[in-house]
């Protein structure tokens, strides 16, 4: 990126670079986190091709690709030529004017004082109300921020009574997800293909099962870890997942499978399974939805799965008898342990990022994700540790290692540290490996205040403890 940067490249060479990399199959890639639009603009004005600026700007639109260099895209936005191209755009390219719901229940309010989103009078606590969040981002999606109104308030607010009846019959349009015309500070999507899935969506011409196709094998967006020394004296061998681009993306695709059934398309993402991964049906079970999770438990014959996930997945932290049933489950079907595996390390759900959530635990159906809920999950893998290449390498590391924090990317794993340390013990106790006692030892001498009382609240040692008695 240096090399587009510097004004004191030779244009022509720049220009021959640019030409380049504009054939490649994945030039589109560059169109999120790297500044790589306002550079390769700068210049194509520089060099006089302004049709090429102007498609260069609008494929920046429809990939979402705003705010990877804020400053210097404000300054190329008021330029006269991008203007005009921005607003001929969005004369042929109109927004919906319905915004989605991410939330909505209606009962008492349950804090103190709120203004009502309509009429602005004041609510207070106990007042029926409709709760609800927006899924523009213009709207905090927190549970405190979320906005309210009475009932009777929506008839004079035709727009929002619209799409409370949306939201609650799964009959929104692809193109009320549709927010590029918002200067959000970065890309609300790392996987730039979501983004122009929503920017140039058509019902004439879309292909469900060649899109998920892509979600299922988009390129990069895999989640970075690290596994580390303990101490800074300890051996300082590690085993990671390198940063790549549009990394922790991958995730996103939960969100876009949110999209497509609130637009009413589950029944055909469902006729879409078989030509997709095998383990894709399982991206399914994070929908907090009865009948989903039955359906994908019909779909890959697995008699119990849904009962299981609602226990996996359920909001609460389970007792070590529940846990013992998820353990037992996964071992009684190690091809889905495979699947699992496969699926948790592409997408990762397993993982409690604040800075990368996936799935978002602001959207209702997501809810249960909250608080390294979902992290219980794992359980179904306890008897195989090499299913999941991070568990599997975290136990190849030794005693001495753990999952290392201290960037945004890497945080998923380090607060979950806890629970992938709970599945190697268990499966040390298990199988009655000598290595328990030093694992053990290793994990309480590293125990500080906050990591002693998240083993106590999943019942790590409680676990091991029954695991050993077991034949």
């Amino acid at each position: 990126m240096d090399f587009l940067k510097s004004p004191n490249s030779d244009p022509t060479v720049v220009a021959d670079f640019l030409d380049r990399l504009a054939d490649q199959p994945d030039e589109y890639l560059g169109y999120t986190n790297v500044p790589y639009l306002e550079w390769r603009t700068r210049w194509m004005i520089r060099l006089g091709r302004e049709q090429e600026v102007v498609d260069a700007w609008i494929k920046g639109i429809v990939y979402h690709s705003r705010g990877s260099h804020y400053d210097e895209y404000k300054k190329l936005q008021d330029l006269p030529l991008l203007q005009q191209a921005e607003k001929d755009y969005f004369r042929a390219h109109p927004l919906s004017s319905c915004d989605p719901l991410v939330w909505l229940e209606q009962g008492p309010l349950p804090v103190k004082r709120r203004k009502d989103y309509i009429s602005n009078t004041p609510l207070s606590k106990g007042d029926e109300v409709c709760q609800f969040t927006f899924y523009s981002w213009r709207h905090s999606w927190g549970s405190e921020d979320r906005l309210a109104t009475a009932p009777e308030q929506l008839a004079a607010h035709p727009a929002l009574a619209e799409s409370i009846r949306k939201y609650a019959q799964d009959a929104y349009s692809v193109h009320d997800y549709c927010i590029a015309r918002e200067a959000l500070p970065s890309p609300m999507y790392k996987m730039p293909f979501i983004h122009q899935f929503l920017s140039t969506y058509s019902p004439e011409t879309f292909n469900l099962s060649a899109l998920l196709q892509r979600a299922a094998s988009e390129t990069g967006g895999n989640f970075p870890f690290i596994i580390a020394p303990r101490t800074p004296h300890d051996s300082p061998s590690e085993y990671s997942q390198e940063i790549e681009i549009n990394y922790c993306g991958n995730g996103e695709v939960i969100h876009l499978l949110y999209i497509l059934k609130k637009c009413g398309y589950i029944d055909k993402i469902f006729e879409a399974l078989p030509d997709l991964p095998e383990d894709f049906p399982l991206l399914l079970m994070c929908f907090a939805d009865t009948d989903i999770r039955k359906r994908v438990e019909a779909y890959m014959g697995i008699s119990g799965l849904a009962d299981m996930y609602d226990l996996a997945f359920a909001p609460r932290r389970l007792q070590v008898k529940e846990q013992l049933k998820l353990i037992e489950f996964g071992r009684q079907y190690p091809h889905f342990q495979e699947l699992l595996g496969k699926s948790l390390y592409r997408y990762c759900y397993h993982l409690y990022n604040e800075f990368y959530p996936c799935p978002n635990w602001s959207i209702q159906e997501f809810a249960h994700f909250r608080c390294a809920f979902c992290a219980d999950v794992l359980l179904f893998l306890l008897t195989a540790p090499e299913t999941l290449r991070q568990m599997k390498e975290l136990l190849e590391a030794g005693p001495k290692m753990r999952l290392q924090g201290g960037s945004s990317a890497y945080e998923g794993f380090a607060n979950c540290q806890a629970y992938f340390v709970r599945n190697l013990l268990g499966y040390l106790a298990l199988t009655k490996d000598k290595r328990l006692t030093e694992w053990i030892e290793a994990e309480k001498g590293d125990w500080k205040e906050e990591a002693e009382s998240e083993h106590r609240k999943i019942k790590t040692l409680k676990l091991v403890e029954a695991l050993q008695k077991l034949e």
